[in-house]
């Protein structure tokens, strides 16, 4: 049973995932521009399609991040890790907000943006992943919804980048203004690990070590999770993606519009994942 006192955590738990994912969304929306920034001279739609591909790199990167991250999870226990994906995901956010352009350094800027666009993968693995897996440990008989809420807490944190974005497309407002969009990612990813690094203390390790490093699970169940993983990546990542660039440069609608149709999409998830879960917990065996 979740008690009031646990509260706090769950929001801290909810907050780290919810900012990983506004870091990590604001260059879904605003991919076209930031890449221009810093390899200038493409045509539109090259642009586009190296910004589909720079924003395809961190799920290249997020497994490694899991691994990482879930290892020194196992050792240093869940809290600390939990906070060093914070950390990380800082620095990516900072970084890319401070990075100066091609006008700048030159093609220097392109390969930092690259190594930071890795960091951003790396952080969110080991977040999303710790996270869920410190829920699902801690608050077994309500992991159905708090897996729910998890995710749409992530879907949360696009929607505020979704909103950021379309601000920064305004036409009166300064050309860095995604600068800003980035800076304020990193603030406030930075306030919450100051919190988080102070709940260290307040949380109880659920298992030692030892015991975590002989219970592997069968490679079937590895399989299986694998592929469901596929499938809602798939699934959810390919339409959010696919339907700007269909809309914009195959229908020739604004970007706005396109900004809208990822809108009701996210609507939508945020909605219907937490009441999925809360029905698995309702109806399950």
């Amino acid at each position: 049973m979740i008690q009031k006192k646990d509260l706090k955590t769950l929001c801290l738990v909810m907050c780290g995932n919810l900012l990983d994912y506004y870091d990590f969304l604001l260059f879904a929306h605003l991919g076209c521009i930031v890449t221009g920034c810093f390899i200038p001279n493409l045509d539109p739609t090259r642009t586009h399609l190296l910004s589909l591909l720079l924003f395809s790199l961190p799920f290249v990167i997020r497994p490694i991040g899991g691994y990482i991250f879930g290892r020194l999870a196992d050792f240093q226990g869940r809290p600390y890790a939990l906070g060093e994906t914070l950390k990380l995901a800082s620095i990516a956010s900072f970084g890319t907000a401070l990075l100066p352009s091609y006008e700048v350094i030159g093609i220097t800027g392109a390969w930092f943006f690259l190594m930071l666009r890795s960091m951003q993968g790396l952080s969110l693995g080991g977040e999303y992943t710790t996270a869920g897996t410190y829920l699902m440990e801690k608050y077994g008989n309500h992991r159905g919804l708090l897996s729910g809420l998890l995710c749409a807490s992530g879907t949360v944190g696009s929607l505020i980048a979704f909103f950021i974005s379309c601000l920064c497309l305004y036409e009166y407002l300064p050309t860095y203004s995604w600068r800003i969009a980035f800076l304020m990612g990193g603030i406030a990813t930075s306030i919450t690990y100051r919190l988080r690094k102070r709940l260290r203390s307040e949380i109880t390790p659920l298992e030692s070590s030892e015991a975590l490093l002989f219970a592997l699970p069968h490679k079937t169940a590895i399989l299986i999770i694998l592929l469901v993983g596929a499938l809602v990546g798939v699934s959810t990542w390919i339409p959010m993606m696919y339907s700007n660039f269909y809309l914009t440069k195959v229908l020739d609608y604004p970007l706005l519009t396109g900004l809208q149709a990822t809108f009701i999409a996210l609507i939508g998830y945020i909605i219907l994942t937490p009441l999925a879960g809360y029905l698995a917990d309702r109806f399950s065996a």
